[in-house]
């Protein structure tokens, strides 16, 4: 089935944190635990920068990769992992029990304004029903509105799907370390993909003909025509003209 790329989810710079365990008692290189997504990418592209070799020996990073960012966060308890690799809420989670945040993505240079989930729907679906997708992509910008003017009603909204203390929502979300964005941001991810290529994740394939902007343009030009002064669809149209 031919899909599409028409949105994004998040965005900017994308949280990816590395919770340390001070006490651990690896003899045997340096042991890293992480699910395997776009992330394990972010971190190997950090490792190559600074001229550390994956792979198993005491010189070397063996990358260890999981089912889930739940499993790779509770590998910290293990004394064979050395670090994980994490994403929301399990920075936080970690930080709070103690473990050390050794770097996030918005804080590296390499990692500015990566992008992380798209949203993705069959190209078919797309020709066939505009108007759905419009209509969809007006309620992820609006939402993204209420974000950026509603702290305390967009915390609370996220309490209701992940139950942990507010203080660990709040930094997630308005800590600076990320951004939850419905911009498609199709020149990052067109260099992430160039970079996972890189890195041997794929072969290399066009994702040009992947892409729809137009849907996510059109939606923001609506609602941008019944609000022509609004500061945060203002934003999102900079952004877009940026980045698309």
């Amino acid at each position: 089935m031919k899909k599409s790329i028409l949105a994004g989810i998040l965005a900017f710079t994308l949280l990816l944190s590395l919770a340390a365990c001070s006490g651990s008692n690896s003899n045997s290189g340096s042991g890293s635990g992480e699910a395997k997504a776009s992330g394990s990418g972010l971190v190997q592209i950090l490792l190559k920068n600074a001229g550390i070799e994956i792979g198993e020996g005491d010189d070397k990073v063996n990358i260890v990769y999981f089912d889930s960012q739940k499993d790779a966060y509770a590998a910290l308890q293990n004394d064979t992992i050395d670090a994980a690799s994490v994403y929301s809420p399990y920075a936080s989670l970690a930080e709070g029990q103690g473990y050390k945040i050794v770097y996030r993505c918005s804080e590296e240079e390499a990692l500015k304004n990566q992008p992380c989930c798209r949203q993705v729907a069959s190209t078919k679906a797309l020709e066939a029903s505009p108007a759905a997708y419009n209509a969809f992509e007006r309620a992820l910008i609006k939402a993204y509105k209420f974000t950026q003017e509603n702290e305390d009603g967009t915390i609370a909204d996220v309490k209701k799907y992940i139950d942990i203390d507010e203080g660990y929502i709040k930094t997630e979300v308005y800590g600076g370390y990320g951004s939850s964005v419905p911009d498609p941001d199709k020149k990052s991810t067109v260099a992430l993909k160039d970079t996972i290529v890189d890195l041997g994740y794929t072969d290399d394939y066009d994702i040009e003909k992947l892409y729809n902007t137009e849907i996510y343009a059109n939606a923001l030009d609506s609602i941008l025509s019944e609000n022509p002064d609004d500061s945060v669809y203002k934003e999102l149209k900079d952004h877009f003209d940026q980045y698309e």
